[in-house]
């Protein structure tokens, strides 16, 4: 096998196909890429993880094709530190020869067919987005679901088509975040549960001036195609939460306030927020002003912030980081917030009304 290619594409790939590889594997071939060198130019490399897959196409001058696997970590750290000019790569026997000018690096490789490659799947179903209403939708749901230590369910994102309207909605039981578009089209309806891994790797992968990203729906597998990239990931099996039945249908108390001045103001009470007593920040909600404050120890914060307020005046109080989390993912100029009692959620909606958050309250301490 041979071939030659820049340095810049073929890292940008070995990039993009490492975001999805373990350092760390029980089959050393997991920690590898695998290159397929075809004789039309193309070169395939795929990377594969624990629950998500990824694989991208280059153009080269191919003089011999061939098929290898070689270690991700070591590889990316030799193309990293090389010149950016022509490079040769040539497979003899069981190494790999790396030629930049006149350094030459040589690397063990492993049979193509030790790569647990990414699995074929039959799309029941599928549909079109355009990238940068897609990357939007990511960006307001994803940051909701669960860490690690959360449920399965509450660790990845349900997408659910209805009536040519696509809802996205994440939750880890203290924050719920929901995001809805219409697509275009005739579509089933049905609905599908994608891991937050999967929509972090799309969100660093996927570039937004794009004309479209396809998403197609198997049994077990859900596939995302755009641009010379495929992104393969497992769903997650069960049932997710009915969310619609969470969502309260009408609020004694709404608040127009203005997105960044209550991110400051959340933020600089944020400061004195110990990870060891984490009290919660309170709003209090009175005529045309809420009063951000928090107290401690350590210090105090107070701050006033102007609003239009409907309804009931009333104190509340919500983990610091939590409020962080969706004032930094909102983006409209102002936001509408919404309560009921001193712990009940606070919904959160943009001035466009598509991206819909609930938080939990937390109990305020007697100062």
């Amino acid at each position: 096998m041979k071939f030659i290619c820049t340095k810049t594409i073929l890292l940008e790939a070995v990039n993009t196909v490492s975001k999805v590889i373990a350092s760390k594997a029980n089959i050393p071939a997991e920690e590898g890429i695998l290159f397929n060198v075809f004789d039309d130019g193309n070169i395939r490399l795929a990377g594969v993880g624990q629950e998500i897959g990824l694989e991208c196409f280059i153009s080269a001058s191919v003089e011999s094709t061939g098929d290898f696997v070689v270690n991700a970590k070591k590889f990316g750290d030799f193309l990293r530190n090389l010149r950016d000019d022509d490079m040769v790569l040539e497979t003899e026997g069981e190494m790999l020869e790396i030629s930049c000018g006149v350094v030459s690096v040589k690397l063990p490789v492993m049979k193509a067919d030790l790569f647990p490659d990414l699995p074929l799947m039959e799309k029941k179903k599928q549909f079109n987005l355009s990238p940068p209403l897609f990357l939007d939708m990511i960006k307001k749901t994803v940051f909701a679901a669960a860490g690690p230590e959360g449920k399965e369910i509450q660790q990845g994102v349900l997408f659910e088509i209805e009536n040519e309207m696509l809802t996205m909605v994440a939750t880890d039981t203290f924050r719920l975040a929901l995001r809805q578009e219409k697509i275009e089209g005739s579509h089933e309806n049905g609905n599908f549960i994608v891991p937050k891994r999967a929509m972090e790797v799309l969100e660093s992968t996927m570039p937004a001036d794009l004309d479209n990203v396809n998403i197609g729906i198997g049994e077990r597998h859900v596939s995302f195609e755009f641009g010379r990239k495929r992104i393969v990931s497992r769903l997650i099996r069960g049932e997710f939460l009915k969310y619609k039945t969470a969502l309260p249908s009408s609020f004694k108390t709404t608040v127009t306030v203005n997105r960044e001045q209550i991110r400051k103001s959340v933020g600089l009470a944020s400061i004195l927020v110990s990870e060891k007593m984490r009290y919660p920040i309170r709003f209090s909600i009175d005529a045309d002003t809420l009063v951000v404050s928090f107290r401690a120890s350590e210090g105090s914060v107070v701050d006033e912030i102007k609003i239009e307020k409907e309804g009931e005046s009333l104190e509340i109080g919500f983990n610091n980081k939590y409020l962080e989390s969706i004032f930094s993912t909102a983006e409209t100029e102002n936001l509408r917030m919404h309560f009921n009692s001193p712990l009940s959620p606070m919904a959160v909606e943009d001035e466009n009304g598509k991206f819909y958050c609930l938080l939990s309250a937390m109990r305020l301490r007697n100062e």
